[in-house]
């Protein structure tokens, strides 16, 4: 595991677009279809968008517990 450990310290050296590049090469690496992969990649670039969005203080947040509430009533309203 040594080779491992050290290919995980440098990975997180790199700076964030270059972190997400790797990733998607990684995910690739499994060989998903064609429309996995797009998938794949469609959420990866969705989460680099709001997780930079959430970083710069222009996105809302909320709590855990107000999250959970929101889903639960939800799903009382959807039955």
């Amino acid at each position: 595991m040594p080779v491992l450990d050290s290919l995980k310290k440098e990975a997180l050296k790199l700076d964030e677009e270059d972190r997400l590049h790797l990733l998607l090469k990684l995910l690739e690496s499994f060989e998903p279809d064609a429309e996995e992969q797009n998938s794949i990649q469609d959420w990866v670039e969705e989460a680099n968008t709001r997780y930079k969005s959430w970083k710069e203080g222009k996105m809302k947040t909320i709590s855990e517990d107000e999250a959970f509430r929101e889903i639960r009533s939800r799903r009382k309203d959807d039955d």
